[in-house]
Formats: C-alpha cells, sequence, structure tokens
C-alpha cells in the first residue's frame, strides 16, 4: 500500500481508501471492529464467536459469482492494512447512491439525476429500467447470501452517457 485514507464510517465501522503503487484502489474494512459493529445485530444472532466478517465478504462475492451476480460484487480478499486485519475490496465504479441522488455536478462520460430525468422517454426508460434491475439484482445477492448492511452510503451507482448503468 502506497497511501490510505478513511473514507468513512458508519455504526459498525470504519472503512479506508487504500491506494497501492499501481494505482489501484481498495476498500479497506479492519475486522476487530467490524465484528464488534455486528454483534449487536440481529443479522449476527446465529454467528459463531469465531466468524469472521471477512469471511462473510469473501464468501458474498463468491457466492454471487456462483449465481451468475458476480458483475455486482467487487473482488474481494483478505490482508493487513496498517497492523489490522481486515478484508481489502476493489474500489467500485461510481460513487454512493447517497451522493449520487444529491450530485448536481457534471463528471464527464457520467449523467446527473437531473440529467437523467431530461432524457428524452424512450432513454429515461431504459436508463431507469437498468437502474431498477440493477438493484432488483442487488437485493437478490443479499438475500442469498444475508447481506444485513444494505444501505444507500454502501452501494455505489454510475450511470454513463451511453446510458450503461452500474
Amino acid at each position: 500500500v502506497q497511501t490510505f485514507h478513511t473514507l468513512g464510517s458508519g455504526q459498525a465501522n470504519t472503512v479506508y481508501l487504500a491506494t497501492f503503487k499501481d494505482g489501484s484502489e481498495y476498500v479497506f474494512k479492519p475486522e476487530v471492529a467490524g465484528r464488534k459493529g455486528i454483534e449487536p445485530l440481529t443479522i449476527s444472532i446465529d454467528y459463531r464467536p469465531e466468524t469472521q466478517v471477512a469471511h462473510l465478504n469473501v464468501a458474498t462475492a463468491k457466492a454471487a459469482e456462483h449465481f451468475g451476480l458476480g458483475d455486482l460484487m467487487v473482488k474481494t480478499t483478505v490482508g493487513v492494512l496498517d497492523g489490522q486485519y481486515g478484508t481489502f475490496m476493489e474500489k467500485a465504479p461510481g460513487e454512493t447512491c447517497s451522493d449520487f441522488l444529491k450530485r448536481v455536478e457534471k463528471q464527464p462520460g457520467r449523467l446527473t439525476p437531473k440529467e437523467i430525468r431530461h432524457l428524452p422517454d424512450a432513454d429515461y426508460s431504459k436508463v431507469m429500467g437498468r437502474l431498477v434491475r440493477q438493484t432488483n439484482r442487488l437485493e437478490w445477492v443479499d438475500m442469498l447470501t444475508g447481506q444485513g448492511d444494505r444501505h444507500s452510503r454502501n452501494y455505489m451507482v454510475q450511470v454513463k452517457t451511453d446510458l450503461t448503468v452500474t
């Protein structure tokens, strides 16, 4: 890792953006804080004490791949950052859903929510259909794998000017 900084914090953990020498970016989630953060949640009631959040994250990515939904999930592995064991996840394209919905400034090759609303009807329908489809597919991955921490700051959205949606 060449550099890292805090990316954000939630109720369960603080996550970091790690940039490697080759320019690749990964989101790092420390294990200890993550494990302590999920203990009081109902979703973890059946977890054994030795269950690792890192293993759950890797298993989610592998299960999504197995079910043909791998394009929704980033590559995930485990490792150490600044002396902490945890999960490294490729940085997904786009921005959090929460940030996407608030964005007004134009970014090269991407559409803002306002630009989407003003598309011709056929193009608007394509984009909205693709957004709904991708969100529905993500919900299925979450249900199949027991993901209980999905919220508007925990998934990424990108709508390109060619109307592709990730």
